[in-house]
């Protein structure tokens, strides 16, 4: 096959390591030819361009003016001319929209946009009628681009599938777990990321700061702990840059020690210096975080609520995403007990069986791939 990767559309977040995972696997399936589309970010993430293999060939003359014309027309002049010029037979991208309709060949797309097809979630509970108003439009807006530009999609979980499948009912959907990045078992391409010496209790949340996220309850839950349990040494560690959160550098509370953006080849480092993997996410279609900290043997503590309990199921603990002090006497319950520490690891570790590899998740996209290629040419 010759197929067309678009990842031009990706900016931040766990777009960008599925990204560089798909492409990195990618390397070892010489069978195909591949054209890359990369965006600024994921470029950054990739080892150099000029390490990849005759079969492939790399875009990264992103055009990112999404304008309603654009959105409307699903025409996009720097894709339809690498489409051309590579002679590819599919495309996919790996999460839209892509606010692309490639011409002439199917179009596979990823869908990993929560808020849409959870629109009754916590996260949406106290936006008010106006933000209301407004996620009901872009609601639209970005599921007719879905719609208009791609001939079937591939989500992270069945239930995803299964409420997309209602909203999309003309077009076939497909299932493909999710995986950690195969950086996790490749320890001689690691990058170390030194974490300042601490004497307490470590608490990782590899995340972008987006609001669905809910990194506010940190704060919040940091606050509570120093009020009610002076004693108990802590730290909350984010990978994300202090005016995120809304802080002026110099101003970061001490409990919470802020990276940054970071490689994914730094992850494995934060976590091995971690004692749990925290995420008050209200919101999710997947995410990393939880194979990869299973994949690092550390105890997730995570929110109450059906995505993460269908992911996790009794290989975390879990807290109300919009209490604090419930948060926080969680932490203080499980830090305590030795036992519950590695009885949550080791239910990480056979959880983790469930999921897909980085490279059978590949295999499962090129299947798919093939699968609609056949489709298009007996049409």
């Amino acid at each position: 096959m010759k197929i067309l990767i678009n990842a031009s559309n990706l900016s931040a977040g766990g777009g960008i390591q599925v990204a560089d995972s798909l492409i990195n696997a990618l390397k070892k399936r010489k069978e195909n030819q591949y054209a890359v589309a990369v965006s600024p970010a994921v470029k950054k993430a990739l080892p150099p361009l000029n390490s990849f293999p005759d079969n492939f060939v790399f875009s990264d003359k992103t055009d990112r003016n999404y304008s309603p014309v654009r959105v409307l027309s699903g025409h996009c002049g720097s894709l339809d001319d690498f489409l051309k010029e590579t002679g590819s037979e599919i495309v996919f991208t790996i999460f839209g929209p892509a606010y692309w309709t490639p011409r002439s060949v199917p179009h596979l797309c990823g869908y990993a946009l929560p808020f849409y097809i959870y629109p009754d979630s916590p996260a949406l509970a106290d936006i008010g009628i106006i933000n209301r108003v407004k996620f009901y439009f872009h609601r639209f807006l970005r599921m007719r681009a879905f719609s208009i530009n791609g001939t079937a999609f591939v989500t992270e979980t069945e239930d995803v599938s299964s409420r997309l499948k209602k909203m999309l009912p003309e077009h076939r959907v497909y299932t493909v777990s999710n995986a950690y990045n195969q950086i996790f078992d490749n320890h001689a391409a690691q990058e170390e990321l030194k974490l300042p010496p601490f004497d307490g209790i470590t608490l990782l949340t590899v995340s972008a700061a987006y609001r669905h996220k809910n990194l506010g309850l940190i704060i919040r839950t940091a606050e509570w702990l120093k009020k009610n349990s002076p004693d108990f040494r802590f730290r909350f560690v984010l990978t994300v840059e202090p005016e995120k959160l809304g802080f002026a550098r110099k101003n970061v509370p001490p409990e919470l020690f802020l990276t940054g953006s970071v490689n994914v080849a730094a992850c494995p480092s934060l976590y091995r210096q971690s004692d749990f993997m925290f995420l008050p996410t209200m919101l999710e279609c997947f995410s990393a975080s939880y194979p990869e900290a299973f994949r690092m043997g550390k105890p997730v503590l995570t929110s109450d609520l059906p995505f993460a309990r269908g992911l996790c199921g009794d290989a975390a603990e879990y807290f109300n995403p919009l209490s604090a002090e419930e948060a926080g006497r969680l932490i203080l319950r499980v830090s305590a007990d030795e036992t519950r520490k590695k009885e949550l690891a080791e239910k990480g570790r056979r959880r983790l069986a469930l999921f897909l590899s980085a490279e059978q998740r590949t295999d499962k996209y090129l299947e798919i791939l093939e699968h609609e290629l056949r489709i298009f040419k007996k049409k």
